[in-house]
């Protein structure tokens, strides 16, 4: 990490105080808070600012900005969840740092806020009013910095790096670039060769091949017609997304898929795909924005290591390599965390990258990783 500013930017309630803590510990460096910092600079609170006016609030929190930015000692920044609304905010924090842009799903933000209980913005309908924030500002979030993807993180009761691995689910995404985004060629023929074999239809059957190319055609083309943009809100979602496995066929991709049919796993899949479509089109200026944010193609993704497996990246990055992530894996069976710690660097096309701090925990238990990567050759570099 250089000797630049550490800046989280994302809605309230995505989790920016907890993880900007957390790398301040990591990183050896202070941690602010932009609200915090506004309350001891107008020794006011929040919630009286906001009672005057949003634009008294506002005023200080580009003071708070200013000041944080100003630091000459590199810190971590959590940043309040309006602050990339202001332009100049924006350009203070990517001028004097590097800026994450942490996301959620709106269901998971609302969990977290619960009744928006000190937070003036959420009152009357706290979900409501996340809904339309996550909508309004992402364009900004998107200006600001780099946004992360939390893999590890639930989209309903599944898990995102689960989601984005399933079969269904990248079914439901190719129908989707077909009917709704322009030069979709190659979906055509992935769509036709995956659900013209579910539907049955063997490549050499022409005449088969054929009678499904039109109705497959026909289908793509209605649902265009019917849903022009990506869905506004969870019903909206759920009905594209029920749509699109009607045609698939729900009995075909179980028959297909044993997996799906066990513990009504399948419902929980539908569910969540719904709920991450719904999110990932939150501020989508289309349906080629929606899709790529439901993919993750423009984010940087966060995974535990045997998630990882079929996936393949210009870079890796280890997150802690020390014994707090590996000591107990590696006591119980070394050469299987032997094993496990080297399947990242299949991952990885050119460069990987360990990160350590000792503030974090030692590294004793797994000093053997160290002494095979320092033979390797591989350097140390300190964080300025």
């Amino acid at each position: 990490m250089s000797a630049r500013h550490l800046v989280l930017v994302g809605l309230m309630g995505v989790g920016k105080s907890t993880i900007g803590r957390q790398c301040a510990e990591l990183l050896d460096r202070a941690f602010v808070d932009t609200d915090d910092l506004v309350e001891e600079i107008s020794h006011r609170t929040i919630s009286d600012l906001f009672a005057e006016s949003e634009t008294v609030f506002r005023r200080w929190e580009r003071l708070a900005v200013d000041r944080a930015a100003a630091s000459t000692a590199p810190l971590v920044m959590a940043c309040g969840g309006g602050v990339v609304v202001d332009p100049a905010n924006r350009d203070r924090l990517r001028g004097s740092g590097f800026v994450v842009w942490l996301r959620a799903t709106p269901e998971t933000l609302v969990s977290r806020v619960g009744d928006g209980a000190g937070r003036p913005l959420l009152a009357g309908d706290p979900a409501a009013t996340l809904r339309h924030l996550a909508e309004t500002r992402e364009p900004a979030f998107r200006a600001a910095g780099v946004p992360l993807r939390n893999e590890a993180g639930s989209v309903g009761a599944v898990q995102l790096q689960d989601l984005l691995a399933d079969e269904a689910s990248d079914l439901l995404v190719a129908v989707l670039r077909l009917a709704m985004t322009a030069r979709a060629g190659r979906f055509w023929t992935e769509c036709q060769d995956a659900l013209g074999a579910l539907h049955g239809v063997a490549p050499d059957d022409e005449a088969g091949r054929t009678q499904f190319a039109r109705q497959l055609d026909a289908f793509v083309l209605d649902l265009k017609r019917q849903n022009p943009k990506p869905p506004a809100n969870t019903p909206e979602a759920r009905s594209v997304v029920g749509v699109v496995l009607d045609f698939i066929g729900r009995d075909r991709l179980m028959a297909a898929h044993p997996a799906y049919a066990q513990g009504g796993w399948f419902a929980k899949l539908e569910n969540a795909m719904a709920l991450h479509l719904e999110g990932s089109s939150n501020g989508a200026a289309g349906w080629a924005a929606a899709l790529d944010a439901y993919e993750g193609l423009h984010s940087v993704p966060l995974m535990t290591i045997h998630k990882s497996k079929g996936l393949e990246y210009h870079t890796v990055i280890f997150v802690g390599l020390d014994d707090s992530a590996w000591a107990r894996s590696f006591k119980e069976d070394q050469t299987e965390a032997t094993a496990g710690f080297f399947v990242a660097f299949t991952r990885a096309k050119q460069r990987v990258l360990f990160t350590y701090c000792a503030q974090r925990g030692a590294k004793d238990t797994i000093d053997s990783f160290y002494q095979l990567l320092l033979g390797c050759g591989v350097k140390i570099i300190s964080a300025g």
